[in-house]
């Protein structure tokens, strides 16, 4: 939670609610700006995502805001769609979201979007956003009675395996989109 208030007192604009219905949110996304080289970072495996720290996210919002320091990524944390969502909506929600990144764009120049997409559901969202897999993964497995979390990236070498006494609970893939 101290993560998150850290990022939300960084960057309040950048944490975007998509309507409410009835007193339920119907979606919403925690996008995270940062400076190039540590977005850069993100994508190739270097930095994890829990490293991304407020400090780093109050970069990103001066580098946006000086323009003239370079560019910054914008990093999606989170995204979700509500179940409140209409689904007899024509609005498709990958829309809304498209109109988002289409407006950060537009508003601060930014041309790198990233994700670490934890569902099938968020895989697929992407995809139709034209982000495409970076070769950068978290597996998350149970060793000894505990949830762990394996950081692999393609260029490391050898695949990430485990016997047979671990698990794979999930596996969640880093996707990037240039502009």
């Amino acid at each position: 939670m101290d993560q998150l208030q850290a990022w939300y007192s960084a960057a309040p604009d950048f944490f975007k609610c998509f309507g409410v219905s009835r007193g339920n949110v119907l979606g919403y996304t925690i996008a995270l700006p940062v400076p190039l080289s540590a977005w850069t970072a993100l994508s190739l495996g270097k930095l994890e995502e829990q490293d991304v720290t407020g400090p780093l996210v109050c970069r990103g919002i001066r580098t946006m805001q000086s323009r003239d320091e370079g560019e910054v990524g914008v990093h999606f944390w989170h995204v979700e769609r509500s179940l409140a969502w209409p689904s007899h909506t024509e609005i498709r929600f990958s829309t809304v979201v498209a109109e988002y990144i289409h407006s950060l764009r537009a508003q601060y120049g930014v041309r790198h979007f990233s994700a670490l997409t934890a569902s099938p559901a968020g895989q697929a969202l992407f995809q139709r956003l034209n982000f495409s897999l970076a070769g950068v993964y978290d597996f998350v497995y149970w060793d000894d009675h505990k949830m762990q979390v394996q950081h692999v990236c393609a260029d490391d070498g050898p695949k990430f395996e485990l016997d047979d006494s671990h698990k794979i609970i999930h596996k969640c893939g880093f996707m990037v989109r240039r502009m």
